[in-house]
């Protein structure tokens, strides 16, 4: 995790960071969708697959934020 001892493995890194994004966003949009169209499942079935959802956006969400936040203070730590 935050390897950018080369631009190489910077690179990585970067291009890591934009698919987890857009990996996120597809995540997302299919969130919505189960949450805002009519689905044709069992009750219990169609919560759980919600709540699957929900629980997977929020730990993409904090996937992100542990992401930015530790590659920001590694760039302190290198900085100084």
């Amino acid at each position: 995790h935050f390897n950018r001892s080369t631009q190489f493995d910077s690179l990585l890194y970067d291009a890591m960071g934009l698919l987890i994004l857009w990996v996120t966003a597809v995540i997302v949009m299919i969130t919505l969708r189960f949450l805002r169209q009519p689905v044709v499942m069992p009750a219990d079935m169609l919560l759980a697959v919600r709540a699957g959802l929900i629980y997977l956006v929020i730990s993409c969400l904090l996937g992100i934020w542990v992401g930015v936040n530790g590659d920001l203070r590694m760039q302190a730590r290198c900085r100084g």
